[in-house]
């Protein structure tokens, strides 16, 4: 069981103000099952249960689901600029590498 989901589902429940129960409704999951997440005591929901959950808090699976700290892939120029201060200088090649490969291959270079 995933307890990082767990903490993120209650987390995110609770900066929207929802109990439990509506929670339950706006997602199609019973009030059992929403309950037994946040308990740890059920594994990760399946795939188009996790897009739902993700989509309704505006969060990526993966931030839900504590593969990363990032709520969403909007980043702001700071977002993108502190992230990338915290770089050692090979990781900040590797990086822009990365990206100049990928803006190739999307015609934007």
């Amino acid at each position: 069981m995933n307890n990082k989901f767990s903490q993120r589902l209650k987390e995110l429940r609770k900066e929207r103000r929802l109990s439990q129960e509506e929670l339950a409704k706006l997602s199609g999951v019973s009030f059992p099952t929403i309950s037994r997440y946040e308990g740890g005591k059920r594994d990760e929901p399946k795939l188009t249960i996790l897009k739902t959950l993700a989509n309704y808090f505006d969060v990526t699976i993966d931030y839900l689901v504590g593969d990363t700290d990032i709520k969403d892939i909007n980043f702001t120029s700071e977002e993108i600029g502190r992230i990338f201060t915290k770089l050692d200088d090979d990781d900040k090649r590797i990086l822009m590498d990365l990206a100049k490969t990928l803006l190739k291959k999307e015609g934007k270079e």
